[in-house]
């Protein structure tokens, strides 16, 4: 509720829910998607050549043509990468950390860990983008739900994004990690069985392994519990793999987003167990890895290549 105390926020969050509710709809056209696009890429541009030490130097040349800029110039601005993420640490941001409102990073898994805060703006069109289409799986499984958010850790966005967008439609969350001393695996089992538990967010991994230890413990997944369905999120997943953690807890399971703690929600699951990707936040494209020039559709209208995202 924190937007009806900042008139700014508020105002920016309605116009962004009737954007995304009026394109859920089907009442944008090609050329307006295009239009809003082309803008957006050119305020977004002159933004982060103003306000990011890392675009004013990386776009610098680029500075004068920022209004005259295409979406068919796009291969004319350099990649951003993860290493200059990496390299660059705060230097990428916009704004000061203190002006966001939630700091996370990524775990360094992979490497050194990047900073990922976020301000109003961000959380909302990132949510509105999870609520509009999560509500079509919530119409799928009718009625109140009590949905237990897993992770992938507590320092991980998941928790607050699931949180409100749950919120949004109407529902209650748990959040527990197992993985936390102070909860553990046996904990988290006793609260989906004694509060009903209707749903899962959590990894893969999580799925699989909440399923051991419930049977270690004496517990069936499929009749001691009251799952409904499950949001696996945080690491690669298979049709197979999905299909078997269903039948393992006699849920349905969801593939629900393809996203990063960087580069935010990419695509977002609907009831029909696809993922739709969110044009109004992203503009996509397949790029050949060696030359950097788009690839063209095939016959069938698939493209092969590297996914490059721009916001």
């Amino acid at each position: 509720m924190f937007t009806i105390f900042d008139l700014e926020a508020d105002r920016f969050a309605r116009e962004t829910i009737s954007r995304h509710m009026a394109f859920d709809r089907g009442e944008w056209t090609t050329q307006s998607l295009r239009l809003h696009q082309q803008e957006e890429l050119r305020r977004t541009l002159r933004y982060v050549l103003e306000n990011s030490p890392f675009y004013a130097s990386h776009l610098r040349e680029y500075a004068d043509a920022i209004d005259q800029l295409m979406l068919e110039d796009l291969g004319r601005l350099p990649f951003t990468t993860k290493e200059d993420l990496r390299a660059s640490g705060t230097k990428m941001l916009s704004r000061p950390i203190r002006d966001g409102w939630v700091f996370y990073e990524t775990t360094g898994t992979t490497g050194k860990a990047t900073p990922c805060p976020r301000n109003n703006t961000d959380s909302t069109v990132t949510n509105t983008a999870l609520t509009v289409n999560y509500a079509s799986v919530l119409e799928s499984h009718p009625g109140k739900h009590l949905i237990g958010i897993m992770g992938p850790t507590e320092l991980h966005s998941t928790g607050d994004a699931f949180g409100e967008v749950f919120r949004n439609l109407g529902h209650c969350v748990a959040k527990m990690w197992p993985h936390s001393p102070v909860v553990g695996y046996r904990r988290a089992i006793e609260v989906m069985r004694e509060f009903g538990v209707t749903a899962l967010v959590c990894t893969p991994g999580m799925a699989m392994s909440l399923a051991q230890e419930s049977r270690r413990l004496g517990l069936s997944p499929v009749t001691d519990f009251d799952l409904s369905f499950i949001m696996v999120v945080g690491e690669l997943v298979t049709p197979a793999l999905l299909r078997n953690i269903g039948t393992i807890w006699s849920a349905e399971v969801y593939n629900c987003m393809y996203a990063s703690q960087e580069a935010s929600i990419l695509a977002v699951i609907r009831d029909d167990h696809n993922l739709r990707t969110v044009p109004l936040n992203n503009f996509y494209e397949v790029i050949d890895p060696d030359s950097g020039g788009r690839v063209p559709a095939g016959p069938d209208g698939a493209r092969e290549g590297e996914l490059v995202i721009t916001h």
